[in-house]
């Protein structure tokens, strides 16, 4: 988000939204197999190179900023602006939901497979998500003529002038940080000093998941 955040933001404003998703959930439908592709013609899974692990993950995580840029925008093209507050939660509720059950489902799966195994249903659900994104009919956003990097200025210039954006993406900006060193840390602490298994710490991950649901169901009513 840090590296890709700004330039996919502004990719999703000026570019049919639509094919953006689906070549990203094809991304990483591609990078979450590669490892255990490479993993089915030779070397075992604890013998790839630590470098190729990140390299993998660092793709399908740039794959969802895209996704998460440009669906942004699509909200409010399916909804339309009048019910674009109840659509952007109920997506956030959707997403909260993923992060409630993943874990758990992520962790029992891995128990049940094995990680390699696990990777391989991963990049089976990114295609997925690829079709069904392809199979939408309604037009997600025209694209739009002008500069990458003006638009880019633009939008941190309209951040930057108005009090209210300036709170909100300051208060993201510290909660993204936060929770990404939590989570960094709290499956090494899982792990390693409370010897949880894979389905354990799947669980208890999934109970911080609890919270974001609850403020996707709530958010239409405040």
């Amino acid at each position: 988000y840090l590296v890709l955040g700004l330039h996919a933001g502004e990719l999703g404003d000026r570019r049919r939204r639509k094919p953006i998703m689906v070549w990203a959930a094809t991304l990483q439908a591609a990078a979450a197999a590669v490892l255990p592709a490479i993993v089915a013609v030779g070397p075992a899974a604890s013998d790839l190179p630590i470098a190729l692990i990140f390299a993998a993950g660092m793709c399908v995580t740039a794959g969802r900023v895209f996704v998460d840029a440009a669906a942004f925008g699509a909200t409010a093209r399916l909804v339309g602006d009048a019910h674009f507050v109840e659509g952007q939660s109920n997506l956030s509720l959707v997403w909260s939901l993923g992060f409630l059950i993943g874990p758990a489902l992520g962790g029992a799966l891995i128990g049940l497979v094995g990680a390699v195994e696990a990777l391989w249903i991963e990049s089976g659900a990114f295609a997925v998500a690829a079709v069904l994104l392809a199979t939408i009919r309604t037009e997600l956003g025209p694209e739009v003529d002008g500069s990458g990097r003006a638009h880019v200025l633009a939008g941190i210039g309209v951040v930057a002038r108005d009090r209210t954006l300036r709170r909100l993406t300051s208060v993201s900006m510290a909660w993204n940080l936060t929770i990404n060193v939590f989570y960094a840390l709290m499956v090494v602490f899982l792990r390693t000093e409370l010897h949880a298994t894979g389905p354990e710490a799947g669980r208890m991950l999934a109970i911080g998941g609890a919270a974001g649901l609850a403020g996707g169901a709530v958010a239409p009513l405040a």
